[in-house]
Order: C-alpha cells, then sequence, then structure tokens
C-alpha cells in the first residue's frame, strides 16, 4: 500500500519502505537482502535487492523522519550497501547493520 503513494527505493538497489502504525509503542524494522532484486520504480531505474522495511508508532512524527534520515545517509555509503551484498551468513549480515558508520 505504501509503495502506491510513491516508490520507497532511495537508489543503488535499496529500498526504505515505512510507515506509521497504532499497534506498536516503538519502533519495528525488518531487513531483507534479496536473492533476485525486484523492480521498485526507483529513480535510478536499478532493481532492488537491499530492502529495510520499518513501522513506527503513530506519534513518532520526528522520530519517523530522523530515522528515515540516518537510514539514507547509511545506505548513501557503497562499502557499507556492499557490506550487506557479501556478508557470508545472519551474524555478520547483522553486525554491519549494526556497525557504527563515519558520519
Amino acid at each position: 500500500m505504501r509503495e502506491r503513494m510513491g516508490s520507497t527505493a532511495i537508489g543503488h538497489g535499496v529500498a526504505i519502505p515505512h510507515g506509521r502504525c497504532s499497534n506498536f509503542d516503538g519502533v519495528r524494522a525488518a531487513f531483507l537482502r534479496l536473492r533476485e532484486p525486484v523492480d521498485f520504480d526507483a529513480g535510478d531505474g536499478e532493481p532492488v535487492d537491499l530492502v529495510f522495511a520499518m513501522t513506527v508508532p503513530e506519534h513518532f512524527t520526528q522520530q519517523h523522519l530522523q530515522l528515515l534520515s540516518e537510514l539514507a545517509e547509511a545506505f548513501a555509503e557503497p562499502a557499507f550497501r556492499e557490506s550487506l551484498r557479501t556478508a557470508p551468513d545472519a551474524a555478520a549480515l547483522h553486525a554491519a547493520l549494526r556497525r557504527p558508520r563515519a558520519g
């Protein structure tokens, strides 16, 4: 449903589908590394293979925008995207997602 409002693809094979939900008290997120990239109607035309889906509570207006900004900044780094794409297992993928980035 969110994609009908506009693509959540941010380029370089990354999408960050997101929304607000009244069912949770905190942020919920899931990361997917797709074996077969899918078309997300990205501005750069690249199919998406890295998906970071996120939902925040209805009242998290400013926090929602801050999280999206931080995610977009992280995924803008080629080395970060590469570390996610080449992680050999779930533990390495988790470590790559949690690794502090320069900023």
